[in-house]
C-alpha cells in the first residue's frame, strides 16, 4: 500500500498552495502600494428554502406548508489585487463580517 508523502496530504495541501504562491510572488514585478480590495459573495442557502407564504413549486400537493425558517450567511471572498492586476492576499470569510473588518488584514495596515 502507497502512500502519499506527508506534505501532499490534503490537510497540509494549503501550505504548499501557499508556498508556492509566495515563490511566484517573488519573481513577479508589482507595485504593492497601489492596490485594491474587491469581495464577492457566495449564493445564500437561505433564498433555496421555500417558504410557506409563497408556495412551494417543488414540493408534492398535499406536503406540509409548515416551514422553518432557516438562515445560512454564507461566504465571500475577498481578494486584494496590486497594480497591474496581481493577486497578492485571497481571504474567505463569513458573508456576516463587514469587508471594512477584512480590510485591515488583507491590506497589511
Amino acid at each position: 500500500m502507497s502512500r502519499a508523502p506527508h506534505h501532499l496530504h490534503p490537510a497540509n495541501l494549503w501550505q504548499v498552495k501557499q508556498s508556492l504562491h509566495r515563490h511566484l510572488l517573488d519573481q513577479l514585478d508589482f507595485d504593492a502600494a497601489l492596490s485594491l480590495m474587491t469581495a464577492s459573495p457566495s449564493p445564500s442557502a437561505a433564498s433555496l428554502a421555500p417558504t410557506a407564504a409563497a408556495g412551494c413549486a417543488r414540493c408534492p400537493p398535499g406536503a406540509a406548508t409548515k416551514s422553518v425558517k432557516q438562515t445560512f450567511l454564507g461566504l465571500r471572498g475577498h481578494l486584494r489585487v496590486c497594480w497591474p492586476g496581481v493577486i497578492v492576499e485571497a481571504h474567505l470569510a463569513p458573508a456576516n463580517i463587514a469587508d471594512q473588518a477584512i480590510a485591515p488584514d488583507l491590506l497589511d495596515l
